[in-house]
C-alpha cells in the first residue's frame, strides 16, 4: 500500500468515528457493550477503535502493520463467473505473483477467560431507548456453529419468529427485536438480541420478556413449521 496522505486521511477517520460512535446512540452502546463482554480478546475493541489511538497512530506504525498483515500469504482471491482459468492465472501471476514472499502475521492467541457472572453496563443517552443482550457463543467453524445459526432463525427469522410474534406482535413491547451474531465470523463471538422497547415500555420490561423468550428454547423444541 502507499499512504498518500496519510494524516488527513487520519482526520477523516476520525470524523467517521464522532458520527458513527461518539454522537450515536446505538454506535456508543455497542462499544461499550463490547467492551464489557470481553476482557481479554480483541473482538472487544470496535472496527474503529478508540479515539486517542486515532489521533497518535502515526504513518510509520501503519505502514509496518500493512507490512506485517497486508502479505501473500494472508490474501485471498475470489473469481467469479464463466472465466477461462488459463486467461486468469496469467493475469493474477502477472500482477500479484512479482510479490514478494513474507511470514504470516502472528495468530491470535489470547483467548477469553470463562465469565463468572453478569456483567452490565449503562449508557445513559437523551434518545430512543436501546437494548443489548449478548451470550458467548464458539466460532462458526467450531462444531456447535450451525445449531446457533439455527437458533437465530428461530429466534428472529422473519414476522413469525418466537422473539417478533411475542415481544412485537402480541405483547407490544419492542418496536423491534432481532438476534445475530457479532463482532466476528473467525473466533468465539457473541450470540446478541437487540431489541428497541415501544413506549411506554422499558429497557427492562422488554430484557425479562426476551428471557422468557429464551427459555423456550429449553422448553419447546423448533416446530416442523418453524
Amino acid at each position: 500500500p502507499v499512504l498518500r496522505e496519510f494524516y488527513s486521511e487520519r482526520d477523516v477517520v476520525c470524523e467517521e468515528h464522532r458520527l458513527g460512535i461518539e454522537t450515536q446512540p446505538s454506535g456508543r452502546l455497542r462499544q461499550d457493550f463490547l467492551a464489557t463482554a470481553f476482557l481479554a480478546h480483541s473482538a472487544r475493541y470496535s472496527v474503529l477503535g478508540w479515539m486517542s489511538d486515532l489521533q497518535t497512530v502515526t504513518r510509520p506504525q501503519a505502514e509496518e502493520f500493512g507490512r506485517s498483515h497486508y502479505v501473500p500469504a494472508n490474501a485471498a482471491v475470489a473469481l467469479v463467473g464463466d472465466l477461462d482459468i488459463g486467461d486468469c492465472t496469467r493475469t493474477i501471476t502477472r500482477y500479484f505473483g512479482r510479490l514478494p514472499a513474507r511470514p504470516l502475521p502472528p495468530p491470535v492467541t489470547t483467548q477469553e477467560p470463562e465469565q463468572r457472572g453478569e456483567r452490565r453496563v449503562v449508557v445513559e443517552w437523551d434518545a430512543q431507548p436501546q437494548l443489548l443482550i449478548g451470550y458467548h457463543r464458539p466460532s462458526p467453524l467450531h462444531a456447535d456453529g450451525p445449531v446457533f445459526d439455527v437458533i437465530e432463525g428461530v429466534l428472529s427469522g422473519g414476522r413469525t419468529s418466537r422473539l417478533y410474534k411475542t415481544l412485537v406482535q402480541d405483547r407490544r413491547l419492542a418496536a423491534a427485536v432481532f438476534a445475530f451474531s457479532t463482532p466476528t465470523e473467525r473466533y468465539p463471538s457473541l450470540l446478541t438480541v437487540w431489541a428497541m422497547p415501544l413506549h411506554p415500555h422499558t429497557t427492562r420490561e422488554v430484557e425479562q420478556g426476551v428471557y422468557k423468550v429464551l427459555e423456550t428454547l429449553i422448553t419447546q423444541s423448533p416446530s416442523e413449521e418453524e
